[in-house]
């Protein structure tokens, strides 16, 4: 904030992603129901390695009842950390490594800094930062070099969805 009022620039509003959990949460069930998301039981050692061998991961072909009852355990906060994650299906031959099947929840037990204990799967910043763009109106973003690759990934997102895509710079 003190950065960018010394850049001389002001906003019109303050939001949190966490203030719209359930907007996320309805969004990725869209994804699920839509086949477009799956729930991976994989551990994050096979998860990589499938991604770097560009392999599909076999949780990929689970039915979308399965991945719906597997999304609302992950939700009902009885499944370990790392048990579960949702990953969007990709490409996974895509010699950009961000489209191979990326992880777009978690579950984390971490207390957060304003909703507490209220949520156990959060969306990663991947999924959360598209979907936010879109959800509260911006029009054009900055971003620096390290995330070029992820407007693919971004993009793709939002197109699934069908919101609208910010301009990047």
């Amino acid at each position: 904030k003190e950065d960018l009022s010394w850049l001389g620039i002001q906003w019109d509003e303050e939001r949190l992603a966490s203030d719209d959990m359930d907007n996320l949460y309805s969004l990725a069930e869209k994804l699920i129901s839509e086949k477009h998301a799956f729930v991976c039981l994989c551990t994050q050692e096979d998860m990589k390695s499938l991604r770097e061998k560009m392999k599909n991961c076999p949780c990929r072909k689970n039915a979308v009842k399965k991945n719906i009852d597997e999304w609302k355990l992950m939700l009902s906060g009885k499944q370990l950390e790392g048990s579960r994650t949702l990953r969007l299906k990709g490409d996974m031959k895509s010699n950009n490594g961000v489209m191979r099947d990326p992880v777009i929840a978690r579950i984390s037990f971490a207390e957060h800094f304003k909703q507490g204990k209220k949520y156990y799967v959060w969306p990663t910043y991947d999924f959360e930062n598209p979907v936010e763009d879109s959800l509260n109106g911006v029009t054009h973003v900055i971003r620096s070099k390290e995330f070029e690759l992820r407007a693919e990934l971004h993009n793709y997102i939002l197109k699934l969805l069908k919101m609208k895509m910010p301009i990047v710079r």
